[in-house]
């Protein structure tokens, strides 16, 4: 079962979500300093801020140094501040290892937290050697699914899909077409998930057409799918293709449901006509979701110590699993009672004493396994609305039901 939850999972990231995004110089680091007056906890944050995948990523690391700001402004953690230091690959897996090393030997890190890496293959084991705690965020990388160092804030990628497709029929849709992207075979792998897992939710999968980003037209495709009766279209690839298969489809007067997962959903949906009733699935909960205590906090903490971040391009639903991050390395840190003097040890310890935990509603019941990795169940869902996006289910998490899991697992093992 690992060696093939290893490849359904890597599916999103090959999906990735292609684009290109923030900035920073020099060797891409960035710290928020410690408060003034003691020694500080130190922790670091590693991801691909720039690179050709980056403005689906969010703003996330713009969100860590949010959090950082934010709980230092709070009192610290147990009476201590926090001293971030952010480190940009550029989705290189070589610069990634480098950095990975520089966090644990020279910045003396105790966890790398909020991770925005989409190459985590590249360090995951300097970490894991290292006895580094991986915490968040990015939780369809497979590392949060077969690494025990890695602990996932939310659902993973099987998840996702299931609860993508469950929100899709509910919305009415009867017959789903994907379009997995033909730049990668894990986007292959991504669709045939959708194929397996839509025989288990009972929406059929009746159209797959590979896609490029590329390709100048979409019309073809979009015909193809209207002749098969698809009323819900899963469209593996960026946002912004996305955008211009739903505006293509319109133009031949086909508008079926646009049907998603993890990154792609984005502000360049908001206001586009074509895209109204979309619904996604994604790790934790969704930054509409103002209804859940810790969605506040976390928007009033960006719009004071991050302004520009909720109005920009980036900000979707991967600033809450940055956020999760955070607060999840926060409550274990509290547990351990840890002090800059502790160790990563300490921090791991702090994280096997959480038990269901939710984190006041943002993310789906956590509990950590000592020796496992962590295979997150549930997800939480969101729909265009009259052209906004709003959180169903209340904002709340829902998850895969029991008598659903033999066949899932099933899928999963091949």
């Amino acid at each position: 079962m690992r060696r093939s939850m290893l490849v359904t999972v890597g599916a999103a990231a090959a999906l990735g979500l292609l684009v290109a995004g923030c900035g920073s110089s020099g060797d891409g680091s960035a710290g928020t300093g410690a408060a003034p007056g003691g020694a500080a906890i130190r922790i670091g944050a590693l991801g691909s801020y720039t690179g050709p995948q980056a403005p689906s990523l969010g703003a996330m690391d713009d969100t860590i140094k949010a959090w950082a700001s934010y709980t230092n402004a709070h009192g610290g953690i147990n009476g201590h501040p926090v001293q971030l230091t952010v480190y940009d690959d550029q989705n290189d897996p070589i610069q990634a290892k480098t950095f990975a090393k520089k966090l644990i030997e020279q910045d003396h890190v105790v966890a790398i937290v909020g991770s925005a890496s989409l190459v985590t293959d590249g360090w995951a084991k300097v970490a894991q050697d290292a006895g580094v705690p991986v915490i968040g965020s990015i939780d369809f990388q497979p590392e949060y699914a077969t690494n025990p160092d890695f602990f996932a804030t939310g659902g993973q990628i099987p998840a996702l899909v299931y609860g993508a497709l469950k929100a899709a029929k509910t919305a009415g849709v009867t017959k789903v077409g994907v379009l997995p992207c033909a730049e990668a075979s894990a986007c292959t792998q991504f669709a045939d998930l959708f194929t397996a897992i839509g025989k288990i939710v009972g929406l059929p999968v009746v159209f797959n057409q590979k896609i490029t980003v590329s390709q100048p037209s979409y019309q073809a495709v979009c015909l193809a799918a209207k002749d098969k009766g698809v009323d819900g279209l899963a469209t593996l690839e960026n946002d912004t293709t996305v955008v211009k298969v739903a505006n293509q489809c319109a133009q031949q007067g086909y508008r079926p449901i646009q049907i998603n997962v993890a990154a792609t959903a984005g502000s360049a949906w908001v206001g586009e006509t074509n895209l109204e009733g979309a619904v996604s699935a994604h790790s934790d909960a969704v930054p509409s979701a103002d209804q859940v205590p810790e969605i506040k906090i976390m928007n009033a903490a960006l719009d004071q110590y991050a302004p520009g971040v909720r109005t920009g391009a980036q900000y979707n639903v991967l600033d809450s699993s940055a956020w999760a991050g955070g607060q999840l390395f926060k409550l274990a840190a509290e547990n351990a009672k840890l002090t800059p003097t502790s160790t990563p040890a300490d921090v791991i310890v702090g994280l096997y004493q959480l038990k269901d935990e939710t984190l006041s509603g943002l993310t789906p019941p956590l509990t950590y396994t000592e020796g496992k990795a962590a295979f997150v169940t549930c997800w939480f869902t969101q729909q265009i609305k009259n052209g906004k996006f709003t959180a169903l289910d209340n904002g709340t998490a829902q998850c895969i039901p029991a008598s659903d899991m033999p066949a899932v697992l099933q899928v999963l093992a091949g």
